[in-house]
């Protein structure tokens, strides 16, 4: 008697199954990249069209500043 048939389409199937779930394993982690840069997306968005609660002005620019002074100092 000779197996060798049944013993190949197990090896088949297991090929198969692999593949399979290679393949959503691989699209699931496309879809988490791309939902991750559409909320970046919306995010960039949403910051541009909402304004700031205070006008950053005068007070920004005075950190900006002193962020650089300290930096260069270190």
């Amino acid at each position: 008697m000779c197996f060798t048939g049944n013993s190949e389409l197990n090896n088949r199937t297991t090929t198969s199954k692999r593949q399979h779930w290679r393949g959503i394993l691989i699209a699931a982690f496309l879809l988490i990249i791309l939902f991750v840069f559409i909320l970046f997306m919306i995010y960039l968005i949403c910051r541009r069209c909402v304004s700031p609660p205070m006008p950053l002005t005068n007070h920004a620019k005075k950190n900006y500043a002193t962020m650089l002074n300290s930096c260069m100092f270190l």
